[in-house]
Formats: structure tokens, C-alpha cells, sequence
């Protein structure tokens, strides 16, 4: 009986399933983190480009 069981767990493939599963979904989340991540890099360089910007016109004056 015991045999039986061990067998049919080990032949389960729920197991694996929700492993996959679990894997899709980390994958899932770290493109969409990597899409945040991008939108940051992207605000923070027009941010400093913004400020370079006012330094230079303030530096020399242009208006």
C-alpha cells in the first residue's frame, strides 16, 4: 500500500505543474519590473537633462 502511494506521488504532475506555474508568474513579474525600471531611467534622465539645462542658462545667461 505504501508503495502504491509513493508511486502515484511520484508519477503527480501537479507538483511540476505549479512549479511552472510559479516560474511563469516570476517571469511575468520581473518583465514588468524591467518595463518600470525603463520608465524610471527614463525620467530620471530627462530630470537631469532638465537641470543641466537651467544650470547652463543660468551660468551664461541665456534667456
Amino acid at each position: 500500500m505504501q508503495i502504491e502511494e509513493q508511486g502515484a506521488k511520484t508519477s503527480d504532475g501537479a507538483p511540476i505543474m505549479k512549479v511552472r506555474q510559479a516560474l511563469l508568474k516570476i517571469e511575468e513579474d520581473i518583465q514588468r519590473m524591467n518595463v518600470q525600471i525603463g520608465v524610471l531611467e527614463q525620467s530620471l534622465m530627462q530630470a537631469q537633462l532638465r537641470e543641466r539645462v537651467s544650470y547652463a542658462t543660468e551660468a551664461y545667461g541665456i534667456a
